[in-house]
């Protein structure tokens, strides 16, 4: 059986997220459990070894990733949800975007068909709306 809570007027509901990573048997809880909702927002189930205390608590992108970088969670599923990480010391800048989903999904489908990453596509789209200016 999942969990679901509204917070702030959205549902954040375990039975229709996906589970990106789980840590049980930490001190203060017995279990963690970090979800995204299809929608794209994060946020931490928790609860105690007896299960009777427990709750919801919507997490920000840069929260989610810094609780997946605290629990040393594989680059691999951290650059799933978060894109690829420029190597250190690399000159690199990062953003968040946020999109409407139905523009969001034609994006990632035209990634998908030109065979890239969706950073990869959204990163030629702006280098070529950035064209130099002559003149």
């Amino acid at each position: 059986m999942g969990h679901k809570k509204i917070i702030n007027g959205k549902a954040y509901n375990t039975d229709t997220s996906t589970l990106v990573h789980e840590v049980s048997a930490r001190e203060d809880t017995i279990y963690d459990g970090l979800y995204q909702t299809k929608h794209g927002a994060f946020f931490l189930y928790w609860y105690d070894e007896n299960r009777e205390i427990g709750g919801i608590k919507p997490f920000s992108d840069d929260e989610a990733q810094r609780w997946l970088e605290k629990h040393d969670v594989a680059a691999e599923i951290i650059e799933r949800f978060f894109g690829t990480f420029p190597e250190a010391g690399a000159s690199e800048s990062r953003i968040t975007l946020r999109l409407p989903g139905n523009l969001y999904n034609r994006i990632s489908d035209s990634a998908r068909a030109a065979n890239l990453s969706l950073n990869t596509y959204l990163m030629r789209l702006l280098e070529r709306s950035e064209k130099p200016k002559v003149g």
